[in-house]
């Protein structure tokens, strides 16, 4: 290919998918990839969809080893330029990225998209394939698959994917199927059938898992695998990931943590391990590992619920191939068998146990020095694990010659609620206490659910509080309504502001404000210090692109300080948006990192300053806020201002700026009623101001391209002999696609309104209580 006809498509590209946008309004989603995955090694075609996706023109994964292009369809007689093919793209996976789960976003004209999981299978697995659909919807036509062999498949509403595969006597086998870990809406159920249609194995989801079936062939032939959403609900959206595999599968490990740079051995508990001996009641196997030597913590992938991620882990290699994660320990680790046996634990010490049965409750005893102050926490959906503990903390006495015991503490989840629908849960219990006397004490730790086994793993440590600090960064959007809940990419265009919301999770005694910042910035933008209130959990940082900032994207990093503690926020979004909170439930997930991009866009249409009268406040007395709107373009209807952050404020006031006007004050009382419960302490608040932005359009460059493209048809049409049928129905063909095109982009083109929303800087204020000393 000649350089002048690179340079040709380069340009075509530019044109047709997008180089610059009327306005920065629109929030690109990536819905789907699909197929969702591929084996490393390969290349693969997928299909995206989503909305405002105008120009999408690359695809950026969270590894760079996996790239993207689109799918061009070649320039022809009726077509001057090559053009996309829909918005398919070419997906190229390097032989040695490492199996597991990488983020996807897309990039068109609208900046960064939301993201999705895209799956990367080992390069030694068998070659991946694609459930059709239908005709194999009917158990008389099952689609054909092969041990090893991951499909992608998508669910029909009201139908059952059927699958066949071959199996001889005595084969354990796990059917594993991925749907809720790959952002698919499916609430998925799989079942093994015979050739007759009876079902001998089932599993389904429950919403912290996927299904996994574990299946024995008593007989040689084949056997049927169907799959279906719990609901009958299919779609684009419902996508899966299945294998049918006789591998090594690792289901727990003991102890589940170890302490850094540690060398010892370790009990890998699951099915099909090679030489591996009848662990528990026989379904499951074990077989020892040693030595091994646990490196330090390593990042947590993207994929896993924010309140997993929590305790630090590291990766730990296999004899067979492949990785398990242990916990990573502060102090020494003992087993269950040892630390359970009545006497007391030396402080501070770890254990790593287990729910085994039903019912089942360990007791732990420790010894206690009177005034010390001692934690008590336990550590199991932190580390990935769908339990649900609670603990106890009691005091050991003697009376009338009988022990007795007297409670102290109770304590069931550290972070019970989701924040503003990011579901930032922790469902581990933890407590901190003084004691009141020397004496014995002891823990009683439990499982509120019904399941038991190897994955109702746990680690209990016991010993001093040790502060601890946990960031979430929500990416959402800018502009949500009351009770909305949506994802979007942190988008900056040139003189923007936008705001990010971040969730703090203090642990280990901890209490203070949390001061945000932010590093790896591009040139041209610049962030606000945040400040969570002491009594807050979430906060927020602003960021702003200069006039002259560049079109850029990629990762920023937001720290937080509280006390001397430090760390570095996590990214955490959505699955999909809600409209209202109250009636639908979301799921979220950990990202690859926070992002942000610098969009060429035109000039927001406005700005926000806000200025304090004070800054520093009674509680019971009112404070002043200075409101300025910079008007810099048209605004349709009155401007809403609102503060974020206020400290206890369930509904915080407003104020409406007329269309007109560009001035006001808001007036907010932190006074104590029935709804807010305003608190003392030093923190920042972040305004918001919302308004419609009418004539928003978009697509004018693609409708220009494609009326110059019309044009070219016309003349080649004309020229298409009467008599040469095939190229008049060709010619045909190209036309109706060429309309069909042009008529989307019209319709793109249209004036819109759209809603908007700026923010101003951060605004920091102190609020005390004129009854104890003034700060």
């Amino acid at each position: 290919m000649t350089v002048k006809m690179m340079n040709r498509i380069a340009f075509s590209l530019t044109v047709l998918l997008g180089s610059t946008a009327l306005g920065q309004l629109a929030t690109p989603t990536l819905e789907t990839v699909f197929p969702c995955g591929g084996r490393a090694g390969t290349k693969i075609v997928v299909q995206i969809t989503g909305t405002d996706l105008d120009g999408a023109h690359s695809l950026t994964f969270a590894h760079p080893g996996i790239t993207a292009n689109p799918v061009l369809l070649p320039a022809d007689s009726f077509w001057p330029e090559p053009r996309p093919d829909g918005l398919k793209f070419q997906v190229s996976v390097r032989p040695d990225i490492p199996p597991g789960l990488y983020e996807v976003r897309a990039s068109g004209t609208n900046g960064l998209s939301t993201s999705r999981v895209f799956a990367v299978g080992p390069a030694s697995a068998q070659e991946e394939g694609t459930h059709p659909g239908a005709p194999h919807l009917a158990l008389a036509n099952p689609f054909p698959i092969q041990l090893e062999q991951t499909i992608n498949g998508r669910l029909t509403p009201q139908q059952s994917n059927y699958h066949r595969i071959t199996l001889r006597s005595g084969d354990r086998v796990s059917l594993c199927l991925s749907a809720l870990t790959l952002d698919s809406r499916a609430d998925p159920r799989v079942a093994v059938l015979d050739a007759s249609g009876r079902e001998l194995a089932a599993a389904r989801g429950n919403g912290e898992r996927d299904p996994l079936v574990d299946f024995r062939a008593e007989t040689d032939g084949d056997y049927l695998v169907a799959v279906h959403d719990l609901l009958y609900r299919g779609g684009n959206d419902f996508f899966y990931r299945l294998v049918v595999s006789k591998a090594p599968r690792v289901d727990a490990l003991e102890p589940l943590a170890m302490g850094a740079g540690a060398t010892s051995s370790l009990t890998l508990i699951g099915r099909n391990l090679p030489a591996g001996k009848p662990w528990s009641d026989g379904r499951w196997e074990s077989v020892a590992l040693t030595p091994v030597v646990v490196g330090d913590p390593s990042p947590v992938l993207s994929g896993l619920k924010p309140g997993h991620s929590v305790a630090r882990r590291t990766f730990v290699a296999l004899p067979w191939g492949g990785m398990a994660t242990i916990g990573v320990a502060e102090n020494v680790v003992r087993l269950e068998a040892s630390a359970a046996d009545g006497r007391p634990l030396p402080v501070p010490v770890e254990v790593s146990g287990r729910i085994d049965f039903p019912g089942n409750v360990d007791v732990y005893r420790f010894s206690a020095k009177a005034g010390e102050t001692y934690e008590v926490a336990a550590c199991s959906y932190q580390q990935g694990m769908d339990t649900d503990l609670a603990l106890a903390v009691q005091r050991v006495v003697v009376k009338d010659g009988k022990e007795v015991v007297e409670g102290i503490a109770e304590s069931d989840d550290l972070f019970p609620t989701s924040v503003g629908g990011l579901d930032t849960r922790i469902r581990d219990p933890g407590a901190i206490f003084k004691a009141a006397a020397d004496g014995l004490y002891q823990v009683e730790l439990r499982n509120l659910g019904d399941d038991y086994g190897p994955s109702q793993g746990y680690r209990l440590r016991i010993g001093p509080a040790v502060p601890g600090l946990s960031l979430f960064a929500a990416e959402e959007r800018q502009h949500l309504a009351l009770n909305q809940a949506y994802p979007g990419a942190v988008v900056l265009a040139p003189g923007h502001r936008a705001s990010v919301r971040v969730i703090a999770v203090r642990r280990g005694g901890l209490a203070g404000p949390v001061r945000l910042s932010a590093k790896n910035l591009p040139p041209g933008v610049k962030a606000f210090t945040g400040v969570i209130w002491p009594q807050s959990t979430e906060g927020r940082i602003v960021f702003e692109a200069g006039p002259e900032a560049a079109p850029w994207q990629g990762r920023i990093e937001i720290v937080g300080e509280c006390a001397g503690v430090a760390s570095s926020a996590l990214g955490a979004t959505l699955k999909r948006g809600a409209a209202d909170l109250t009636k639908e439930k979301v799921a979220s997930r950990l990202t690859s990192g926070i992002v942000l991009a610098v969009c060429a866009a035109e000039v927001p249409r406005f700005a926000l300053e806000v200025v304090p009268e004070a800054t520093q406040v009674e509680l019971n007395k009112e404070l002043t806020f200075k409101v300025q709107v910079l008007r810099k373009g048209a605004v349709k209807g009155p401007i809403t201002v609102t503060p974020i952050g206020l400290p206890g404020f369930i509904k915080p006031p407003a104020l409406t700026i007329a269309e007109k006007d560009s001035a006001g004050v808001l007036k907010v009382p932190f006074r104590q009623d029935n709804v807010n419960r305003p608190t003392e302490g030093t923190g920042t608040v972040v305004f918001q101001a919302s308004a419609t932005a009418p004539g928003y359009r978009s697509q004018l460059e693609r409708v220009a391209q494609l009326e110059r493209w019309k044009t070219f048809q016309d003349a080649a049409i004309a020229k298409i002999d009467a008599k040469d049928a095939a190229a008049q129905k060709a010619g045909a063909a190209a036309r109706a696609e060429l309309d069909r095109l042009l008529a989307a982009a019209k319709e793109r083109a249209k004036e819109r309104d759209f809603p908007f929303t700026v923010s101003s800087a951060p605004v920091e204020f102190t609020l005390f209580d004129p009854a104890k000393k003034k700060p």
